[in-house]
């Protein structure tokens, strides 16, 4: 049998060595990459559902107020005033009653109106 020599055995050894780590290496790198991609991901997501959370907390604002005027309109239609000043403006009267019909435009209720 031919023995090598105690040189070339640790050489071929080291270069072993050296493989190996660089495995290993790339390995880690190929990993944490990994975890950064799955990271980033996570986060990406987590945005897209905070945006949208914050969309839906504004409909929610919205229909709240729409369902607030809603039940006050109702509360007001159970009022007759309301019910007769409502089909008044409509041009509406009473059996018996002659409508007046102005030619005028109806003013504008109490709004303000900037000089410019």
């Amino acid at each position: 049998m031919i023995r090598e020599k105690p040189e070339r055995v640790a050489i071929r050894r080291s270069t072993r060595r050296k493989g190996l780590r660089d495995i290993i290496c790339l390995a880690l790198v190929i990993v944490l990459v990994f975890f950064v991609f799955i990271f980033g991901k996570q986060q990406y997501e987590l945005s897209v559902i905070r945006s949208e959370k914050e969309q839906l907390r504004q409909k929610i604002e919205t229909l709240k107020l729409e369902q607030q005027i809603t039940m006050d309109e109702k509360k007001r239609l159970s009022d007759t005033q309301y019910i007769e000043k409502v089909a008044r403006e409509q041009g509406m009267a009473k059996p018996g009653e002659i409508p007046y019909i102005s030619n005028e435009a109806p003013a504008a209720p109490d709004k303000q109106t900037k000089n410019e």
